[in-house]
């Protein structure tokens, strides 16, 4: 298994961060721009509290799931990529996946963290 968290300030295709329909027709882009495959809709939830509705979005795909956090009052978005296998050419440093996710948005990231392949079922026992 792998986790990548990216967090950074968009700078182009802000529309991801507000518009519920942009979004749903993005993350299947992103998922093929990453090398994923999407499994079923993309399933998006806003939240009234925030300015805007600042939608949040799951995006299940072969090897586990995508979830996008926006704070569009701040440019801000945050993705989680959780995958059963290796994200291939990630590596602490950056990578593909990485570099892919930056590209789109042009995006001033501003976390970054991957926990590189670990194995849940020897975590479990």
């Amino acid at each position: 298994m792998a986790i990548l968290i990216i967090g950074g300030k968009a700078r182009r295709n802000k529309e991801v961060l507000h518009d519920h329909d942009v979004l749903r027709e993005w993350m299947p882009e992103l998922c093929r721009l990453i090398g994923m495959k999407p499994v079923g809709d993309v399933h998006i939830q806003p939240y009234g509290h925030w300015e805007g509705g600042a939608p949040s979005a799951v995006q299940f795909v072969e090897e586990s799931a995508i979830l996008i956090h926006t704070y569009p009052e701040r440019d801000y978005i945050e993705f989680v990529l959780h995958s059963c296998k290796a994200i291939p050419g990630e590596g602490p440093e950056g990578g593909p996946v990485t570099d892919a996710i930056v590209a789109q948005l042009a995006l001033d990231v501003r976390e970054r963290h991957y926990l590189g392949s670990f194995n849940w079922r020897t975590l479990s026992q």
